[in-house]
């Protein structure tokens, strides 16, 4: 099978960053035995194209310029060309995206969605505006949707989307053997963290409001209070004024001294991380699914989170993770504490989250739904051209 991945927004994408869910997936597929090509978004003028190793095979990564509105790519070069026809399947990204929209009327090649987004989280004009010159051609002309979580197949389903699967998101594990090159500041780091034999609660992941983070400075306080022997690592970046402002506002000078926060941090040192942390935490407001939660959970790291993509997903409340309705610090700090000193609970917490990873959102599980849906969607699309 010829497959495109293809995805419809205009960012700028590091192919080598360990958990990109397009890389992950197509690798899945390759080593499947099919062909599968990438398109991913680049602002220089000329489409480059790099090919990355899977065991005796290869994928074929697209890096096209492309027509920017507002956070939307629409590759006219790849529209001018038959470029889509050569393929059996195409697989876009979420809804609300222009291109999406354009797909069909430039390729006769059965289309499949991939929703992660569980609301509008453009602005509501452009919300409106989409929806009224191409919601209703969408919901005719691409029939078949996957969706990253069961909130993204609801929000789909009240758009009038019909033939919605929730397949959820995969984890490449074989992205945490790559190794590279050392950095003598976070290996020291980490040797005198082993040494050290604290708790620690860990956050990865932006620095900026949508994650909470005057919230988790606020938890960390508390449990502090109960379990004086914790330290908090946070490991991230965001814009400097903001990132200064979080940590210039904590008031607890004891607090402040117990926090590490880390910038950036190489993948080879990032599993050692997860390895010495006792609990995750993140009280995000949104998030399409959370990356971070998977690689906690494959890592036997209990996670403490709110209700979102991935965490409705991936956690059954209280036996694989900790999912909390509300942001309510003492009610945080008091789960988390009965948690840190729970050592028996905690190892089984993580187990278990270890055994759902593992049996059933790793790429090469999940691989295979795709396939099945591609299959559904060609042999769909073959009966109406009947």
């Amino acid at each position: 099978m010829k497959i495109l991945i293809l995805r419809s927004y205009a960012d700028r994408i590091n192919t080598d960053f360990y958990n990109m869910q397009e890389i992950g997936l197509a690798k899945s597929l390759v080593k499947l035995g099919n062909k599968c090509d990438i398109v991913f978004y680049t602002s220089n003028h000329n489409i480059r194209i790099q090919r990355i190793a899977v065991k005796d095979n290869f994928m074929t990564v697209y890096l096209v310029p492309a027509l920017r509105i507002m956070k939307d790519a629409v590759y006219l070069k790849l529209i001018k060309t038959q470029f889509f026809d050569k393929y059996d399947v195409i697989q876009t990204s979420a809804y609300l995206r222009i291109m999406n929209f354009i797909l069909p009327f430039v390729t006769k090649t059965p289309i499949v969605m991939y929703q992660g987004p569980y609301k509008d989280i453009s602005p509501k004009f452009f919300n409106r505006i989409y929806d009224f010159l191409f919601l209703r051609s969408m919901r005719k002309r691409i029939t078949l949707v996957l969706t990253k979580s069961i909130l993204a197949k609801d929000y789909l389903g009240k758009k009038g989307f019909r033939n919605i699967f929730n397949i959820g998101v995969g984890i490449d594990i074989e992205k945490f053997n790559k190794e590279g090159s050392g950095n003598a500041t976070i290996y020291k780091f980490i040797e005198n963290l082993k040494k050290d034999k604290k708790k620690v609660l860990l956050y990865i992941g932006k620095i900026e409001d949508r994650r909470n983070i005057p919230f988790i400075f606020e938890v960390f306080s508390l449990v502090r209070k109960k379990i004086p022997d914790l330290k908090l690592i946070m490991v991230g970046d965001g814009e400097p004024d903001l990132v200064d402002k979080y940590f210039n506002d904590i008031k607890e000078a004891d607090v402040v001294k117990n926090i590490v926060h880390l910038r950036k941090v190489k993948q080879q040192y990032i599993k050692q991380i997860y390895k010495l942390s006792d609990i995750f935490i993140l009280p995000t407001k949104y998030a399409i699914f959370g990356m971070v939660i998977l690689e906690s959970m494959f890592f036997k790291v209990p996670v403490c989170t709110t209700r979102n993509g991935g965490s409705v997903t991936l956690i059954k409340n209280g036996e694989n993770g900790i999912i909390f309705d509300e942001f309510d610090s003492k009610l945080w700090s008091n789960r988390i504490t009965e948690l840190l000193s729970d050592e028996k609970r905690r190892r089984e917490m993580g187990k278990k989250a270890y055994e759902t990873i593992i049996n059933n959102f790793t790429w090469d599980k999940l691989s295979y739904r795709f396939i099945s849906m591609y299959k559904m969607v060609i042999e769909n699309s073959r009966k109406i051209k009947i």
